[in-house]
């Protein structure tokens, strides 16, 4: 899977991807409708009695899910021991040990784990991952934030179900501010080097957001660059500053017809 060196995503100038999102490599994607809570179970579930894991409903998978107790703990139950997620759950504890003023979510055992096809970086963890402080303590796209939500609504609109993706951060560490300073943007690069190492069926990468895009330049991370995929931030704040790039995104990032997902 390994090839030449990646270099972060640049504009047609030459000059660093910004919130157009636009990525060095242009290519066609196949569209597909959304798949609907029922069949994303179905997919789900194949997978996951593949893989010796537990099985959740179409509930505990629902965007805001998160914000239930019990979907909270049926996640943590299997966190440890599945095999899709073992390496990435000693990858968290280890990150917490370094850096023990932050808080460091894990990441959601009902995405495809090290087994994912598709990733999605994005910038840095938000206040509804922390596990301290009423948050879910995973970063995943049943969150209960708007962020997350959006990122749930257009994984449904390519086809994307959960247990085909999985979700981080470049910088993947809550300081209880959401701003974040050129330090960090390094400080993380280490951990992403470690954590992409164990991403080894990978079929898609989407860099979400110009962090992320830059992040992926500075690590030199070598992967095939027709892999690769830019798209704008789906916050917030990207929406009600610039409200067609934000509608624009789902079309920016590959669909079910161009990965494998069972």
């Amino acid at each position: 899977m390994v090839a030449a060196a990646v270099s972060a995503p640049q504009t047609a100038g030459g000059a660093r991807a910004n919130h157009s999102g636009r990525c060095p490599v242009q290519r066609n994607q196949a569209r597909r409708a959304g798949t609907g809570q029922a069949q994303e179970e179905r997919w789900f579930n194949q997978k996951m009695t593949a893989l010796g894991a537990y099985q959740f409903s179409s509930d505990d998978l629902s965007a805001g899910s998160m914000r239930h107790e019990q979907v909270r703990l049926r996640r943590l139950k299997i966190l440890d021991s599945s095999t899709h997620m073992r390496e990435l759950a000693t990858f968290v504890k280890d990150l917490r040990k370094e850096r023990p003023s932050a808080y460091v979510p894990d990441f959601d055992p009902a995405s495809g784990g090290v087994h994912a096809r598709v990733l999605f970086l994005l910038e840095k963890p938000g206040p509804k991952t922390d596990a301290t402080k009423g948050g879910s303590g995973f970063i995943s796209p049943c969150n209960n934030d708007p962020t997350a939500r959006a990122m749930h609504a257009f994984m449904a609109q390519r086809g994307l179900p959960i247990c085909c993706c999985l979700h981080w951060n470049v910088i993947p560490w809550w300081d209880n501010k959401i701003e974040f300073d050129g330090k960090q943007q390094l400080d993380g690069l280490e951990p992403l080097r470690e954590f992409m190492g164990m991403l080894q069926m990978l079929q898609a990468i989407v860099l979400v957001g110009k962090t992320a895009q830059r992040s992926w330049q500075r690590a030199k991370i070598a992967w095939p660059i027709d892999q690769i995929h830019c798209s704008p931030h789906p916050g917030p704040r990207v929406r009600a500053a610039y409200p067609e790039l934000w509608n624009s995104i789902p079309n920016k990032w590959p669909s079910h017809a161009d990965v494998d997902c069972i």
